[in-house]
C-alpha cells in the first residue's frame, strides 16, 4: 500500500513540484493550500506523513504543528516543515516538528527526509 503525504503549502508552484517529485516516488499525496481547506477535506482521513509550510497565508503552519503533536490521535504522525525564513527554525521545535527544511530546498534532501520520516 502506497504511503499517504499530505502536503499544506500555499505556493502553487511549490506545491505542484513537491507533490509531483514525491508522486513520482511512488507516493499518494494531497495538496491543500490552508490548514482550513485540510480540516474541512480531511477531518477523519490521517495521513502517514504531513508537510507543511510555517508562514500560510490564512493560517500559522506552527498553530497547527502543535495542535496536532499534542492530539493523542495524531502526535505520532511525522512532520516535515518548511519556510523561506530560516529564523524560523527555533519556532519549529517549540511546535515539536520532526524536521525543518528551509526554502529553497535541495531536491534530493527533501526525498531522503520524506523517506526517513516515513522509515
Amino acid at each position: 500500500m502506497r504511503k499517504i503525504i499530505h502536503l499544506i503549502e500555499d505556493d502553487r508552484a511549490i506545491s505542484e513540484l513537491i507533490a509531483f517529485l514525491l508522486t513520482e516516488e511512488g507516493y499518494d499525496v494531497k495538496v491543500f493550500a490552508n490548514p482550513k481547506m485540510y480540516e474541512q477535506r480531511t477531518h477523519h482521513l490521517l495521513p502517514d506523513l504531513l508537510i507543511i509550510d510555517v508562514k500560510l497565508a490564512c493560517n500559522d503552519g506552527l498553530t497547527m504543528c502543535l495542535e496536532w503533536k499534542q492530539d493523542p490521535s495524531t502526535r505520532d504522525i511525522p512532520m516535515l516543515v518548511t519556510s523561506a525564513y530560516e529564523g524560523n527554525r527555533a519556532d519549529i521545535r517549540v511546535a515539536e516538528a520532526d524536521y525543518f527544511m528551509s526554502k529553497p530546498f535541495d531536491i534530493n534532501e527533501l526525498l531522503a527526509w520524506v523517506s526517513s520520516l516515513l522509515g
